[in-house]
């Protein structure tokens, strides 16, 4: 063996555990998941586990991301683009041929269909396709976790209500088809972890308010397409995003949106790590919201201040804080974000080593999430306590919290949870020395990840992949896998790159110089 010429580092792999939460490893404040094994700190969005970075404890809960809308707006008839009008009673019948087309296997004579109408027809029709949405239960604001599991035979439908809308684009014209409507398929996207699909149709309904010159519109369908580039782990494109949302809703004088746009703002700094400046958008967040007295919006900021705090080391005001925002649910019966602040509450207690107080909370937690039939929150309480179970040392366990968590996102065709579910899988089998069965779970977990567009959940899964690869003596493929990780956290501007870049400077001297790693 050949001596190096100067002393060698070696690499530091950490394979770290992935939130179940929804947008994935995505979580919002209220909703508190700790399911990322990252020394008990708050929720990472898209923790990317990395190397020679020390990340072994519970995900904080992510902020708190609701898809922004203008709270009048989603009312039908759907005021902005050409008004929704009562369909007159001479039109029932033509309303129900529409209908029926669109249940239909066969879209084909949509066009033809169409063809036959007149703009204005068109126009009352889409109160149909509002109708429709709302029979199938598509929901008028949904968050980044939300997850929701849509038959077939409706996505079939709803497939067909976008030939629709995009048919009267064709036809009569870009603006014949409501934005709202796109809006709405948008969410679609995000309630089965599609983030194409989504920004798809929040583009369409950008560029219709655009031609139309709704400001308000406009503010609205960027904080979508924001929120989207979230999801993907574009947060240079998201920041830009909200920007241009806060200056129009300011501009407009709409502090709901203007508030969600600085939530969200709040949201990306703290995904980047800048937690100061994260700090400093929500609490311009909060005061806008005391000024309006809303106060829904002013707890779910004061949850996200609370993760600040936590992230920056102060847990004692961050349990504070999460004890006066559980008050708030508490009094306006919020059953759901009180589920929400009990994860929290039960991950603050995981960080501070408190395990059995924070199984303590997380029973409680997994009792009112069956009792709301809140399936997302039980996968993520699930794999909550597969992460404490884990820290315990009581691999059996953590295996079985996590295995029941990944049966339940498999149910609800929650993509981003399945991938985060089997990240953690993979190291429980890491651990056990069973590194093909780890490979296994991160191969089909990097596959999901590539599928949906998480560029920051890719980078994450191969990294881990090169950890694994590493520990079995695979130095040649563990380096090819970091170099494609690599350049994806320079694109993030993850402050994680350069760590990578000096573990792959490592190995490269290491096998240069034949020195047994």
């Amino acid at each position: 063996i050949t001596p190096s010429p100067s002393p060698v580092k070696i690499p530091s792999f950490t394979v770290t555990d992935q939130n179940s939460n929804n947008v994935g490893e995505h979580q919002f404040v209220k909703d508190q998941t700790y399911d990322q094994d990252q020394s008990f700190s708050p929720d990472r969005f898209h923790p990317i586990p990395l190397l020679g970075v020390e990340q072994n404890g519970l995900n904080h809960p992510s902020p708190h991301l609701q898809m922004v809308h203008e709270r009048t707006t989603y009312k039908p008839p759907v005021p902005i683009g050409p008004s929704f009008k009562p369909i007159p009673q001479e039109m029932e019948q033509l309303k129900l041929r529409f209908v029926e087309m669109l249940y239909n296997p066969d879209p084909q004579f949509i066009p033809d269909f169409l063809g036959q109408l007149s703009g204005e027809t068109y126009t009352i029709l889409g109160t149909a396709l509002w109708e429709l949405l709302d029979r199938f239960e598509i929901p008028m604001d949904v968050k980044l976790e939300d997850r929701m599991t849509i038959p077939v035979n409706h996505m079939r439908i709803i497939s067909n209500i976008i030939s629709a809308q995009n048919e009267a684009q064709r036809i009569y014209g870009e603006t014949f088809a409501s934005p709202d409507i796109y809006a709405r398929l948008g969410n679609v996207g995000i309630l089965t972890g599609e983030p194409i699909r989504a920004m798809e149709m929040f583009n369409h309904a950008l560029h219709i308010h655009n031609i139309l010159g709704n400001q308000l519109g406009i503010a609205s369908s960027f904080c979508r397409i924001g929120l989207i580039f979230i999801m993907t782990g574009e947060y240079d494109q998201a920041l830009e995003n909200f920007r241009s949302a806060h200056q129009k809703a300011t501009k407009a004088g709409n502090n709901v949106i203007e508030i969600e746009a600085l939530e969200n703002m709040g949201h990306v700094h703290r995904l980047k790590g800048e937690y100061d400046t994260a700090l400093e958008e929500y609490e311009r967040a909060r005061l806008v919201a005391e000024q309006i007295n809303d106060k829904k919006r002013l707890a779910d900021i004061m949850s996200n201040i609370g993760l600040m705090h936590d992230l920056k080391g102060d847990s004692e005001t961050a349990m504070q804080l999460f004890h006066r925002v559980l008050h708030m649910y508490e009094v306006m019966q919020e059953r759901k974000d009180i589920c929400h602040t009990m994860v929290a509450l039960g991950g603050l207690h995981a960080g501070q080593g408190d395990h059995q107080k924070a199984m303590e909370v997380y029973n409680n937690a997994l009792l009112l999430a069956r009792e709301i039939e809140d399936t997302n929150r039980i996968c993520v309480i699930l794999n909550n306590m597969g992460l404490v179970a884990r820290k315990k040392g009581d691999l059996d366990t953590a295996k079985e919290h996590f295995s029941e968590a990944l049966r339940i996102a498999e149910d609800i065709c929650d993509k981003q949870n399945m991938a985060n579910c089997l990240n953690n899988l993979s190291t429980i089998f890491k651990e056990q020395h069973n590194y093909e069965k780890a490979l296994k779970h991160l191969e089909r977990a990097l596959e999901i990840s590539e599928e949906l567009g998480d560029r920051a959940g890719m980078a994450g899964r191969l990294n881990n992949i090169a950890s694994i690869l590493y520990k079995n003596g695979e130095y040649q493929r563990s380096m090819e896998y970091l170099e494609r990780a690599l350049p994806i956290l320079k694109e993030l501007g993850s402050p994680i790159a350069a760590t990578v870049e000096d573990n792959i400077r490592t190995l490269k001297n290491q096998m240069a110089n034949n020195i047994p790693t």
